[in-house]
């Protein structure tokens, strides 16, 4: 027979084994997303979802109209229906209106808590370019642009006729009082939305102007044009050239600032990407490592300015049915890591996040898998997080379904982000302080067992 003592010794090295066990359970059991529900689409299908600017609503739409759903339960809130389908949907600002495009290319306004259609637009809605707090919209219609008020439907300023050339690329700046146009005949107009005049026409490219990237501070835009090599950084104070970028020898296919607003880079078809100085315009370094079996489409800056992330295609396949992602780090131009089977990128509050077409979820800068969607079946096709990053709705099709552009899902389905990627995200669950607890109730019983015990074996010893 063991003594007092030792039967106390085991029963804590048990409870520690059980307590360890347990934690452990509890991190391998609950991943960081967890499926929460299935929207079906049948008798129709979803070709895009996205989440409302609060994140606790989704909007579908495809064959069969659009519908708004609830992000936690999968209820549909609202169906706005049409004979064919929806080609174009998008949240107003908002948030209390959806507007829409059918294949009659028609643009309707819609309740998004109700359901019940507000009125048409005079135009078709071909543009996410948004004004003046979400009250106007930058739609095509009649073979002319025009800037249209989705509280009447009405053309509240149809001044973009003066302008002959189709747009190629457009922004409102934040305040909302001035719209930046980038033209067909390769200029860059500038409009005053209160009453349309001309504030400045740029001859920008003899091209076609192809790109345009805003730093964060709207104090500088730069421009490429089609088919163009160089690049040209803009004061959109006194829309003076401030610094040409040169030194591609084929096609510019994207350009970008850095969130702090130092770095620009241009990627281009000749497989490099170039990073510059936005102070002086000179060349800092150059990424020209790829291989020769890749299509480079784009780069995009990290948060912190300390990576640069490659978008490539495979250069055999056309059209391709994923990206690969290449991390690079600006300081040393070394090759972080790889991400195959890519589907898209999103910045994050928490990083920047890239999903590939199996369920894993990366932290792009790092190349390193975070969490992956357990009870995925089929392959993700698209993808949208919340904007607070907490929850994500994918879309997806078979390996054979992806080739088909136009083929729709039958199901989204949405997760939700029970905890943080990292090792102290197991902090975030109510299983860990649960097990914390009954552990610590455990010692707390045991030590009081074991005080009792001393106590009552002190008169025997005497």
């Amino acid at each position: 027979m063991l003594g007092l003592r030792p039967r106390c010794s085991l029963l804590s090295l048990v409870l520690g084994v059980v307590a360890c066990g347990s934690a452990g359970l509890v991190w391998r059991r609950w991943e960081p997303w967890q499926l929460t529900t299935v929207l079906n689409a049948r008798p129709g299908s979803f070709h895009y979802a996205a989440f409302s600017p609060e994140g606790d609503r989704i909007l579908t739409f495809g064959a069969g109209g659009s519908r708004i759903w609830s992000a936690s339960t999968g209820e549909c809130l609202a169906h706005f229906k049409t004979d064919g389908q929806h080609w174009v949907a998008q949240f107003a600002p908002d948030g209390h209106r959806v507007v829409t495009s059918d294949h009659d290319n028609r643009g309707e306004v819609w309740n998004a808590l109700t359901g019940a259609r507000l009125r048409q637009l005079e135009g078709t809605l071909v543009s996410g370019v948004w004004a003046d707090s979400g009250n106007h919209l930058l739609v095509w219609g009649n073979s002319e642009w025009k800037l249209v008020n989705i509280e009447t439907g009405k053309c509240s300023r149809n001044w973009l006729r003066r302008s002959t050339e189709d747009i190629h690329t457009s922004w409102f700046f934040p305040t909302g009082d001035r719209l930046v146009t980038g033209h067909a005949d390769g200029f860059i107009r500038v409009w005053n939305t209160a009453d349309g005049a001309n504030l400045a026409s740029i001859k920008a490219h003899e091209e076609a102007l192809h790109r345009m990237d805003y730093s964060p501070d709207y104090e500088l835009l730069i421009s490429s044009p089609a088919g163009g090599t160089e690049a040209i950084v803009w004061d959109t104070t006194t829309w003076k050239q401030i610094h040409v970028l040169k030194g591609h020898t084929e096609e510019i296919e994207d350009i970008e600032f850095s969130k702090n607003g130092d770095l620009a880079l241009t990627a281009s078809e000749d497989r490099t990407v170039r990073i510059w100085s936005v102070r002086d315009g000179k060349l800092l370094r150059i990424l020209d490592n790829l291989p020769s079996s890749v299509r480079l489409c784009g780069a995009v800056f990290s948060p912190d300015s300390s990576c640069v992330i490659t978008i490539e295609e495979d250069a055999m396949d056309d059209p391709s049915p994923w990206v690969i992602y290449r991390s690079w780090n600006l300081q040393t131009g070394a090759l972080v890591g790889t991400v195959e089977r890519g589907e898209g990128l999103r910045t994050l509050p928490y990083g920047l996040i890239g999903l590939d077409q199996e369920g894993g979820l990366w932290d792009l800068p790092s190349c390193s898998r975070i969490a992956r969607l357990e009870g995925l079946k089929r392959f993700v096709h698209s993808h949208e997080f919340s904007p607070d990053g907490w929850r994500l709705v994918t879309l997806d099709l078979s390996k054979d379904e992806l080739l088909d552009v136009g083929l729709g899902s039958r199901e989204a389905r949405v997760w939700t982000r029970r905890r943080p990627e990292a090792w102290w995200g197991i902090l975030w669950l109510w299983e860990f302080w649960m097990t914390t607890a009954l552990f610590l109730g455990a010692l707390w019983s045991l030590w009081k067992f074991r005080s009792r015990a001393e106590q009552a074996s002190v008169p025997d010893q005497q």
